[in-house]
Order: C-alpha cells, then sequence, then structure tokens
C-alpha cells in the first residue's frame, strides 16, 4: 500500500512540474522579418526557436504561404520573446517618410513627429538595453535622442525613440 501510494505521488509530482513550465522556452532575441514572405518568415523564427501566431490572411485564411508578405511583427526585432506575431497581407502598404531626429533633443524630436501624425515611444537607454539604472524624463530638453527605430505596421507609423544625456 505504501509502494503505491508513493509511485502515486511520484507521478503527481511529475505532471505538477511538467504543467508548471519547467519546459518552457527560453526567450530568444527576435529577428526582422517584416517586409518578408510568410515562409520565410516562419523558417527563420523556427530555426530560432520561436513560435508565431500569423493574423492577417482574408476570409479563408492562409493557404499558400510563399503567396503573403508580413507587414509587421511584435515584438518587434532585437527583442527578446518566445512567441511572435506577424501581420500578414498579399502587398504591405508603404508609410510615409518618418523624419530623423537622432540628434535632437526631446521635446524637438517629439514635436517633429507628432506633427507628423507619428506615435512616439520613449525609452531611457539604460531601459531599453537592459541596465539596472533608470533615470525619470522629467525636462525632455535635456534628454538627446541617441537612436530612432521605425516600429511602424500597416495602420499606423510608429517610432521608438532611444534616449540619453549623453549619447554613447
Amino acid at each position: 500500500m505504501n509502494r503505491s501510494r508513493l509511485v502515486t505521488l511520484l507521478v503527481l509530482a511529475s505532471v505538477f512540474a511538467l504543467a508548471t513550465g519547467c519546459a518552457q522556452a527560453k526567450p530568444q532575441r527576435v529577428p526582422d522579418v517584416s517586409g518578408k514572405r510568410l515562409d520565410y518568415a516562419e523558417a527563420t523564427l523556427e530555426a530560432r526557436g520561436l513560435s508565431y501566431d500569423v493574423n492577417g490572411g482574408g476570409k479563408l485564411g492562409v493557404i499558400d504561404d510563399s503567396n503573403w508578405w508580413v507587414c509587421s511583427q511584435q515584438p518587434w526585432a532585437g527583442r527578446k520573446a518566445t512567441k511572435v506575431e506577424l501581420v500578414v497581407a498579399r502587398s504591405c502598404a508603404q508609410p510615409t517618410a518618418i523624419p530623423h531626429v537622432v540628434g535632437l533633443n526631446l521635446h524637438e524630436a517629439r514635436e517633429t513627429l507628432e506633427a507628423s501624425g507619428i506615435n512616439v515611444d520613449v525609452y531611457t537607454y539604460d531601459e531599453y538595453y537592459g541596465d539596472d539604472y533608470d533615470d525619470a524624463i522629467v525636462v525632455e530638453r535635456n534628454w538627446r535622442v541617441c537612436r530612432q527605430i521605425d516600429t511602424s505596421s500597416t495602420s499606423w507609423q510608429e517610432v521608438e525613440l532611444i534616449v540619453d544625456h549623453d549619447c554613447p
């Protein structure tokens, strides 16, 4: 009787360990697959050990992956994730030109981009690159744009700005 109870406990412990995520995928750096054919994007993500969801494809969905293009992805290239969302269409709309704002102070950069109808996300250099120290942005004119990343999709235009007091 004790042996069967021990076996039952071991089986339950094993099931619990699997259910709680002992075999969870480790986050990987996401490659840039925007603007690529869907079949290429899928192969690239699978090679990196990333899972993905495909959104779009019209009423019938995606039947032949080589006939579809990735118009946007979430998360964006360079970020770490275990899963990527791909937005696909037969062809992707070309957005209007985004003004170059690297070197401007954050206040000027935000005004320039928002006047063009572009959404702006701002990250401090330390926050974006994963350092522990994180300054709060209080006065935008005291921060310089070090890097500008176009994160637009087919339905909106958006830019991430990486800012610091002194750009590295």
